[in-house]
């Protein structure tokens, strides 16, 4: 499987297998609600800190390239997006397979109302999940190469 680049740092500091590289402001970053994932509130309070698995024995104020460690943005982006989506889905569908109707309401006022709290369940559950997935991997990232500095 192949790793997908997320681009250059430089080395801050180095604990064990584990290093705080800052980078940037990355493009695919700006956007993204799954940020605390990437070690930003771990530890790392500044914006474009990242803790990355240091396998390659970087030192401080080395320049370095990071790569995705393990799938891992694959798998937030399906509980960030999917999930929620499931959810709506499934608050939509459950009533109108049962023939739920309330007297007075449009029918798809009511499949659109379960249909939203579907979706806050959904994101609910997803939240959860994306915190454990932040506890049980210590590493989202990885250094991929250390580049030569000028």
């Amino acid at each position: 499987m192949m790793t997908a680049s997320i681009g250059k740092g430089i080395v801050r500091s180095v604990q064990e297998d584990t290093a705080l590289v800052e980078v940037g402001d990355l493009d695919a970053c700006s956007d993204c609600g799954a940020r605390m994932i990437c070690g930003q509130g771990q530890g790392a309070r500044k914006r474009g800190m990242l803790r990355a698995r240091n396998a390659i024995d970087a030192t401080v104020g080395q320049v370095v390239g990071l790569t995705e460690y393990h799938g891992t943005l694959v798998r937030v982006s399906f509980m960030q997006y999917a999930v929620p989506l499931l959810g709506f889905l499934l608050g939509v569908f459950i009533p109108y397979s049962a023939g739920l109707s309330i007297p007075a309401i449009a029918d798809e006022l009511v499949l659109f109302s379960f249909g939203l709290v579907g979706l806050f369940l959904g994101g609910i559950f997803s939240w959860k999940w994306i915190l454990r997935l932040t506890n049980l991997n210590k590493h989202i990232f990885q250094i991929s190469a250390i580049y030569r500095e000028g």
